[in-house]
């Protein structure tokens, strides 16, 4: 606009050689030598300029909302959703006030929220009251009893009805896997719709491998079984050709799923004590091979047919003199009467015919 008025004024600008004023500000207020005519063009054109922005300035105020007369009205401002201490400071704001009509449940807003309000919109007298109705949470249903059902249709019976539904998971041995065994609130009590229901559903007991234990020792058998969550039963000694001390036998059989906690017998093999038969026992009488081997813990029997006196003599045994026998075996000793220097039936009594001793003592199987 400036621009405008200094080249209609010729001054400023290309051409304007030799003409001292360079600005309206110069043309108005420093040359007094101005011709009167050029000055009141000049005077009356700067005028104008300020009319033009005064104008403008009006026209802002107007577009922002300054030209809004205050009538002593106010919008009404929406409250429903809000708390009530909100809805106070929202109608306080634009000079509004707010009472209380009533508080009842509201189905879609919680406790202590407005759920309804008059006038809804519109404009009030500053000072006036937009009545609200405050919310006393929602309404209360009767929760479904879903005890023993499958948890999808215990969910879905819930969640029909409005109540959500959160689901915790248990072991259980008795129940099958998924069956609803308790649930919090319980059926039949009335609770707000929108609650949670925890349901407390069951699922497959965990199982525990049984380790085999074949051929390790107890202390081992004991620490495979607790890697399992298992624990060691009792342990019975038996007589076996394995290591002594090692496991030859287990109640469960390796590779089973059992119960977490439950006791698995062994059976150990037991250390397999010998002795040594006296090598010095053929010539002695009856009576004192019994006593020395009944000293070394053997027991003593006197082969078939042969003489049982306690001064018979021992000519040979089984297993022979000398041997390493198992402790508590039976050594079965040949004998001959004491002062004949036969054996006991070395003669058949049919006749006096010989027979060989050979023949009369029958194979005796090794006893240990």
């Amino acid at each position: 606009m400036l621009a405008d008025i200094e080249a209609c004024l010729g001054v400023g600008g290309p051409g304007a050689a030799g003409v001292r004023p360079t600005s309206v500000h110069d043309v108005v207020y420093d040359d007094p030598e101005e011709p009167p005519r050029r000055r009141r063009a000049t005077v009356a054109l700067a005028v104008a300029g300020v009319v033009v922005l005064a104008l403008a300035g009006v026209v802002g105020w107007l577009m922002f909302g300054g030209g809004k007369a205050d009538d002593g009205r106010a919008d009404v401002p929406a409250l429903v959703g809000q708390t009530l201490t909100e809805a106070k400071r929202s109608a306080d704001n634009v000079g509004l006030t707010v009472t209380v009509a009533k508080r009842e449940p509201c189905a879609d807003q919680p406790e202590g929220h407005v759920c309804e309000q008059s006038p809804t919109d519109g404009r009030l007298t500053k000072g006036e009251a937009v009545s609200v109705t405050v919310s006393t949470g929602a309404p209360k249903v009767e929760v479904p009893d879903v005890t023993d059902k499958n948890q999808d249709d215990a969910s879905r019976i819930l969640e029909d009805k409005g109540f959500k539904v959160k689901v915790r998971q248990v072991e259980s041995e008795t129940e099958d896997a998924g069956t609803v065994l308790r649930q919090n609130p319980d059926g039949g009590e009335k609770v707000e719709k929108g609650t949670e229901v925890t349901l407390t559903v069951a699922e497959e007991a965990a199982k525990s491998t049984v380790p085999d234990l074949g051929g390790v020792t107890v202390s081992e058998a004991r620490r495979l079984l607790a890697a399992q969550n298992l624990k060691l039963g009792s342990t019975t000694e038996v007589e076996s050709d394995a290591t002594a001390g090692t496991v030859i036998g287990q109640s469960s059989a390796a590779g089973q799923e059992v119960d977490p906690g439950t006791a698995i017998d062994i059976k150990v093999a037991k250390a397999v004590q010998t002795v040594r038969i006296p090598s010095d026992i053929v010539g002695k009488t009856l009576a004192e091979v019994q006593s020395e081997l009944s000293a070394l813990g053997l027991q003593t029997s006197v082969a078939t047919g042969y003489a049982q006196a306690s001064d018979a003599v021992v000519t040979s045994s089984t297993p022979a003199a000398g041997s390493e026998v198992t402790a508590g075996s039976t050594v079965v000793v040949v004998t001959q009467d004491a002062g004949t220097g036969t054996s006991g039936d070395d003669t058949s009594t049919d006749g006096g015919t010989q027979t060989p001793t050979s023949q009369l003592l029958p194979a005796l199987p090794f006893p240990g």
